[in-house]
């Protein structure tokens, strides 16, 4: 190897590349012109990666994480770890065809030809189409749940309960930006977690003027999008919740054989709020 480990040109690319924020940013060829030293790019790249164990990788932008935050990582982690196996459960939903495949088959064309001209104009009647819900756990599986189109009255029930629940939502809301500007409430201290990492942002970026990044107030960070019930054809939200989660998922979940493997120690709603 031209640069042998432990050489005064490896160490020196070691070292010049490290100074300072300005050499992290340097390409390696860079660093070698700025010691004068002639060498390919694959030489160096070799120098540095087995030798230094550098290379180049995309910098990090965003804000570091409050020991509050890692604290609060580290509970939930804890917690998860003490769960068994057997007692995590996987769900997920498909759609199921019947009479055609879902996706559309290759055709066998000349290469250059205009498509067009091998279009499928099929008039051959819709297939049947469902959308299955399934869930599994280790030692066997849920009961499932076939979905089907909303109609209109279902649209006008959901329609009510997302309308109720951005009513609690907006009263959760305004109390929330009321407690904000009060020091000692766990709302107090969330914004000024955020916004002190805010200001470290602006201060190693370089940030001033126009260019800041802008603190939070009470009422744009405590904000809560009002709530909708679209989907893009198939089962939404509301629904989901209102015919899977209470009468399929819950009751199986809160059977004895399955809470006597959950870990009660440790509450989430903590975990979240100290880490959003």
């Amino acid at each position: 190897m031209r640069f042998p480990e432990g050489s005064e040109e490896s160490e020196a690319l070691r070292d010049l590349s490290q100074k300072d924020e300005e050499h992290w940013q340097r390409p390696f060829p860079e660093i070698a012109d700025e010691l004068r030293m002639v060498a390919a790019r694959s030489t160096l790249e070799q120098v540095l990666h087995s030798q230094h164990n550098i290379f180049r990788r995309k910098p990090a932008h965003k804000q570091g994480l409050s020991p509050k935050q890692i604290e609060a990582r580290l509970a939930f982690a804890h917690m998860a770890l003490q769960i068994t196996v057997n007692a995590i459960v996987f769900t997920d939903e498909m759609w199921v065809e019947f009479n055609k495949p879902r996706c559309r088959r290759n055709v066998s064309r000349y290469r250059g030809v205009n498509s067009n001209e091998y279009a499928i104009h099929n008039s051959e009647s819709q297939p049947i189409r469902i959308m299955f819900w399934g869930a599994i756990i280790l030692d066997g599986h849920l009961p499932f749940h076939i979905w089907e189109q909303d109609t209109s009255e279902d649209k006008v029930y959901f329609q009510r309960i997302v309308d109720g629940e951005n009513e609690a939502r907006m009263v959760q809301q305004e109390f929330d930006q009321q407690q904000a500007v009060l020091p000692g409430t766990w709302q107090y201290e969330e914004l000024m977690d955020f916004n002190n990492g805010i200001d470290q942002i602006n201060m190693e970026e370089g940030r001033t003027g126009r260019h800041k990044r802008r603190r939070k107030t009470p009422d744009t960070f405590f904000h809560e999008a009002r709530l909708k019930f679209t989907s893009k054809g198939g089962i939404n939200w509301v629904s989901y919740r209102e015919r899977i989660l209470p009468p399929k998922l819950y009751p199986w979940c809160n059977k004895p054989a399955f809470l006597e493997v959950l870990v009660t120690g440790n509450d989430y709603r903590d975990y979240h709020r100290l880490s959003t």
